[in-house]
């Protein structure tokens, strides 16, 4: 994908159609990283499918895919992710996909607390 023509970088979704049609109609070229078997790999919304791994089974091969597709672009690409594994890849990756990458994502001890389910809390 070639996305030097308009100068500005392509967002790269980890996540679902919803995210992906956000992005689109605000007119921001995007690239999908979906599971072979989500409906997002193949929206005409996406202009390039990347490869996937499996964040749980396979997170360096995942980051891997991630920084090759990167080197592949003239801006620095921005990652938008939907998922708490997005979330707990990119925190846990964080050292490798910096370099490659902007993003937002909070660190890693407080994606893994806030990834591990409700939380009671005592409001009274």
């Amino acid at each position: 994908m070639n996305t030097a023509n308009r100068g500005r970088p392509v967002a790269c979704v980890l996540g679902d159609t919803d995210l992906l049609r956000a992005l689109a109609l605000a007119r921001v070229a995007c690239a999908i990283v979906a599971p072979p078997d989500a409906p997002a790999r193949y929206s005409r919304l996406a202009r390039v499918a990347v490869e996937w791994a499996d964040p749980w089974q396979q997170p360096n091969r995942l980051t891997g895919l991630l920084e090759r597709f990167s080197m592949t672009q003239r801006h620095t690409p921005v990652l938008f992710y939907d998922e708490d594994r997005y979330v707990l890849l990119i925190s846990r990756e964080r050292e490798r996909l910096q370099h490659h990458f902007r993003f937002g994502v909070p660190t890693r001890a407080e994606a893994e607390g806030a990834t591990r389910g409700p939380v009671a809390v005592d409001c009274w």
